[in-house]
């Protein structure tokens, strides 16, 4: 890692960008899903939530192999 200004390290561009994405599929579900209908009964913001449990590790894993083959 590279030391930035004062405390403050430098950001690789894997981790911001997987971060902003993480932040964006946060938010999704609120901002999308406003209706009390559900699928197989459960809420179609509890299947968004539940995928996206699903998508987060892998992004961030995928994040961390782009990574490692820039290096």
């Amino acid at each position: 890692m590279k030391k930035g200004n004062g405390n403050w390290f430098e950001m690789s561009k894997s981790d911001f960008w997987s971060m902003v994405l993480i932040l964006l599929l946060c938010l999704l579900p609120f901002a999308l899903v406003k209706s009390q209908s559900a699928f197989l009964g459960i809420s179609h913001f509890g299947w968004i939530m539940g995928l996206l449990m699903f998508l987060t590790p892998v992004i961030s894993l995928a994040g961390i192999v782009f990574e490692k083959r820039e290096n």
